[in-house]
């Protein structure tokens, strides 16, 4: 099994496409899920949504579903050439794990269908997670309606932690993250007549300066509210002033109520100084998640399957990511966890950097913890 998961992660790595464009990575899993349960009743083979993959197992008449999910969307990265593994998609890579987070499914599925667990399941591959919205998506759409969802689990790889580890909590897990632009419009002049023109850049600048001293000032520290501006885009020339710039943003916190007070402190800078400079702004929020809480019985139980197939458990803070998978633990119980991807001799490096690339190892590691949560679930009904 392990050869064939390491050759399926190794084509989902080569073939990333970013959120809502999953075609050829719907095509490649549900060929890979046909081709492993074939005539077997208990499987059913779904594409209800767009680039979605869903699967349900049924093998326990009248009990409830639990869903496992994975995410399916590559980003807009470009692969460090030092990976072991190769995008041929030019500029989009898997840089946040997915292709491990399919692939691990994947083996789940494989691995009930080999030892045929008395419970009734879905393993859904979800499009959209990295700001597309996919599990609003799906969700609104009704595509869960027709079952009754007991639970809801997920894993995130990350190199914060060692194979064979795995992390978790018994509330909130993940952040609420909000991806927004403060665009700025101004008037254009030469820069040796300022007075001719309403300096965008100008007006970014002090709106920039003005809400991180306003979030100081305003906002209870024990409140968490992280606001970071990480590109700055405007002008067209050094002597010519600018009618435009856009900071581009992210605003985070740990909980809904907090974001939107820390939302009215950056609307309320960006709007004073856009009519300090005579300029126009507006905040254009480009996506945002709900935070992720995990439900306290499924710790106990997830903490369990850790131990029955001896991997390590850590129970952690919260960490300010954010993850759109908060929108089933809103509506469901729910489990999210981090799968330990650092070895010894490889580069630890972040999510979402070019360099993030665990080894196939990790998989059995991913099989083996999911396969023991669904034993675990099921068993608990009994």
């Amino acid at each position: 099994m392990s050869n064939n998961l390491s050759e399926l992660r190794a084509l989902l790595h080569a073939t990333p496409e970013v959120a809502w464009s999953e075609v050829e990575t719907q095509k490649i899993l549900k060929m890979a899920v046909q081709e492993r349960v074939g005539s077997d009743d208990r499987f059913i083979i779904m594409t209800p949504y767009k680039t979605a993959l869903l699967i349900a197992y049924k093998n326990g008449g009248n009990q409830p579903f639990h869903l496992f999910r994975a995410d399916m969307d590559a980003l807009p990265v470009s692969e460090d050439v030092g990976n072991f593994l190769q995008s041929e998609n030019s500029g989009k890579m898997h840089a946040c794990g997915h292709d491990l987070h399919m692939t691990i499914l994947f083996g789940l599925i494989d691995k009930v269908a080999d030892e045929g667990v008395e419970g009734n399941l879905l393993f859904l591959f979800q499009p959209a997670e990295e700001g597309g919205g996919g599990a609003k998506a799906m969700i609104d759409a009704g595509v869960f309606d027709d079952y009754t969802i007991a639970s809801t689990f997920a894993l995130h790889v990350t190199d914060d932690y060692p194979i064979g580890t795995v992390a978790s909590n018994d509330s909130i897990f993940m952040a609420v993250p909000k991806e927004i632009d403060l665009v700025f419009s101004g008037k254009s002049s030469h820069a040796a007549m300022p007075h001719r023109g309403n300096d965008a850049i100008a007006a970014a600048a002090d709106a920039l300066s003005s809400i991180h001293l306003q979030l100081a000032r305003s906002m209870d520290p024990v409140q968490l509210f992280l606001f970071h501006s990480g590109k700055i885009e405007g002008g067209t020339a050094r002597n010519i002033v600018a009618d435009s710039c856009t900071l581009s943003s992210t605003a985070r916190a740990l909980s809904s109520v907090t974001l939107e007070k820390g939302m009215q402190v950056i609307e309320n800078a960006v709007q004073a100084s856009a009519a300090k400079f005579g300029c126009h702004g507006v905040v254009k929020a480009k996506g945002e998640y709900i935070e992720t809480v995990n439900t306290p019985h499924l710790y106990e139980l997830f903490a369990d399957a850790a131990a029955d197939v001896d991997m390590i458990a850590k129970k952690v803070f919260p960490t300010m990511t954010g993850e759109d998978f908060g929108y089933f633990t809103r509506k469901y119980s729910g489990l999210m966890f981090w799968l330990g991807t650092a070895e010894e001799g490889r580069t630890v490096a972040p999510l979402h950097a070019a360099n993030y690339c665990p080894s196939s190892n990790v998989i059995p590691y991913g099989v083996n913890i999911l396969f023991a949560v669904a034993e675990h679930i099921i068993h608990s009904q009994d």
